[in-house]
């Protein structure tokens, strides 16, 4: 129950964030770069607190997941920028699909087939949500094939996170090396790519920094949960990140939610509950709803 519970925590906390994004005003090289640096000290707290220590290994290998979790990042703010918001949300959202595809081989887990159309429904859902309050807008090819690359390295990084917390790596002595890592990629990218680093004005710097908090905030219960959940059903709870961030827009900016978004909301939230009941019925899940792990 509880790892549920992070998860579903861990969307609410992402879903919010682009509020954040679209609030501050600065680049999006100079959003992303503070954000991952103010990520480690945030990190190496908890990192202290759990009694990990710094380990020259550790540190090496947290380099993949590292570059990729960067990949994965800058190529989704930069998706947003090249191409339109439709197509680069509802490319994202096939992440789900691949982990869905790719855990029986990696992880051994069982591709029911109930889970495998429920995810489709829900994939459905999330694209009414994102088409439903867009207008019609021209993509780019640019921008359509980062937004690829932003859906592949994500999977990719959630199948890494899964194998190394399975593999007993503690929660902090994996998330702070790999946050170092982005951070300094985020940093380098940035300074090869001429793009400006500036951010002035309190305002700007209260954004980035409660993106970050929410990120991290939301990367740690992911993490945390990975460990207790099958891949294929903590990935699918992440279709329901385009409702939170279209009720987040209405709240704070006031955007206008069509009616096709509110059902394309229903239609998510249904699905993730069917999948939630229907992986409630699985031994092993049974026992981490439970509790006994």
């Amino acid at each position: 129950m509880w790892s549920v519970l992070a998860v579903n925590l861990a969307v609410l906390f992402w879903g919010i964030t682009p509020v954040f994004v679209k609030a501050a005003d600065a680049s999006s090289s100079a959003v992303l770069a503070f954000r991952m640096a103010f990520s480690v000290p945030i990190a190496l707290i908890f990192f202290f607190k759990e009694g990990s220590k710094i380990n020259k290994k550790d540190v090496i290998r947290a380099m993949l997941p590292g570059f990729v979790f960067f990949m994965s990042t800058s190529s989704g703010y930069a998706a947003f920028q090249r191409t339109s918001i439709a197509n680069a949300m509802i490319i994202s959202q096939l992440a789900p699909i691949i982990i869905m595809f790719s855990a029986p081989f990696l992880f051994k887990e069982s591709l029911e087939w109930r889970r495998v159309v429920l995810a489709f429904v829900a994939l459905g859902g999330a694209a009414t949500v994102v088409f439903g309050g867009s207008t019609i807008e021209s993509g780019s090819l640019t921008g359509d094939g980062l937004a690829v690359i932003n859906c592949i390295t994500w999977a990719g990084y959630f199948l890494i996170v899964k194998r190394r917390r399975d593999e007993g790596v503690m929660l902090w002595a994996f998330l702070a090396p790999v946050m170092f890592w982005a951070a300094l990629f985020s940093f380098l990218f940035g300074v090869l790519m001429r793009q400006s680093m500036s951010v002035s004005g309190l305002f700007n710097w209260t954004m980035i920094m409660s993106l970050t908090l929410f990120s991290v905030s939301a990367h740690g219960l992911l993490t945390w949960a990975q460990q207790r959940l099958e891949a294929v059903v903590a990935s699918l709870f992440m279709l329901a990140m385009p409702v939170v961030s279209a009720a987040s827009a209405w709240i704070v900016f006031n955007e206008v939610l069509a009616i096709t978004q509110i059902v394309g909301g229903f239609i998510v939230i249904s699905s993730l509950v069917a999948v939630s009941l229907i992986s409630k019925k699985n031994s092993k899940l049974t026992e981490q709803f439970l509790g006994i792990e």
